[in-house]
């Protein structure tokens, strides 16, 4: 069972009356399905491709509602994920099987479009291309941008075959974007390693300087936490003073660099509020890094 916070977008009167609606629409659709394969001459009159395609889509507008509120729910950012914290157990296993029941529902929704009555109609090709989207839009949430790469794609090959041009241009650009977003982490990992070449033996190396910075400030297993990022910030040099919202910046985007790329110290972190200096160095040779020293002239 999902455990959602008091107050959850998900579980808002207006969300549950509309997923009860789904539910029980749902439930009369699979109904005439069993009825009609049935063969019984008294229900030769129930369509089944019509019956299918009304299930397929309640089921599809079910798994849409509940995305979409869960989004909404997490702000739009993307969900926690597990740092090895403990007192985040719960919410991690939440999350978890959100991500998971969504997926079933939407790989039991697409299987309908693939039965052997509805599989060589058109509609079938177009409802499975929906399918695929919405897949696509849980797992970019999510942050798991080659299964959406993977969604996505296999939805254009769809969208091919039965000449959906404008769906196919859709699609395209999200693709696009997912691998503009690929390209940038693969460009920060071989900055990572460039800039990492000299070895932290090199006392004159950026990395080096860096590293002799964090390790006065870190703790005794080498981590460092939120609050001591200002003191930090004083061992590079830095004369002013960070402000909360620029050390909650600066934070935000070290967390996040860290989810896309955890190393086996991380993993060993003690709680989820804490970096190594691993951490630090991609976020400091990252995109990010610039993006917010160039908002905030420092270079």
């Amino acid at each position: 069972m999902t455990i959602l916070r008091p107050g959850s977008s998900v579980l808002k009167p207006g969300v549950r009356e509309r997923q009860r609606e789904l539910e029980t629409v749902i439930t009369k659709y699979e109904l005439l399905l069993a009825i009609g394969r049935t063969k019984n001459p008294d229900f030769e009159s129930i369509d089944q491709q019509q019956v299918i395609f009304r299930l397929a889509e309640c089921r599809l507008a079910l798994a849409r509602v509940q995305r979409t509120a869960w989004q909404i729910d997490q702000n739009g950012q993307t969900p926690i994920q597990p740092s090895g914290d403990n007192e985040n157990d719960e919410a991690v296993d939440a999350v978890e099987t959100m991500q998971t029941t969504l997926h079933d529902m939407l790989e039991k929704t697409r299987r309908l479009y693939q039965l052997p009555e509805v599989v060589r109609s058109i509609v079938a090709v177009q409802g499975e291309v929906q399918v695929l989207i919405e897949t696509g839009e849980l797992f970019t949430f999510c942050g798991n941008h080659a299964n959406a790469m993977s969604a996505y794609a296999e939805a254009i090959r769809l969208c091919y075959n039965v000449e959906d041009e404008a769906t196919e241009a859709i699609l395209t650009s999200k693709l696009r974007k997912l691998q503009r977003h690929a390209d940038a982490a693969a460009r920060v990992e071989a900055l990572v390693v460039e800039r990492a070449s000299d070895g932290d033996n090199n006392g004159e190396s950026e990395r080096s300087k860096l590293k002799a910075a964090f390790e006065k400030v870190a703790d005794d297993d080498g981590f460092l936490v939120k609050n001591q990022l200002q003191a930090f910030s004083g061992e590079l040099g830095m004369h002013e003073a960070l402000t909360n919202s620029e050390i909650d910046d600066m934070w935000r985007q070290m967390q996040q660099n860290d989810k896309s790329a955890h190393t086996r110290d991380d993993a060993q972190r003690p709680a989820s509020n804490a970096i190594s200096f691993d951490t630090f160095w991609r976020w400091w040779v990252s995109d990010a890094v610039y993006d917010y020293m160039m908002k905030h002239a420092l270079i």
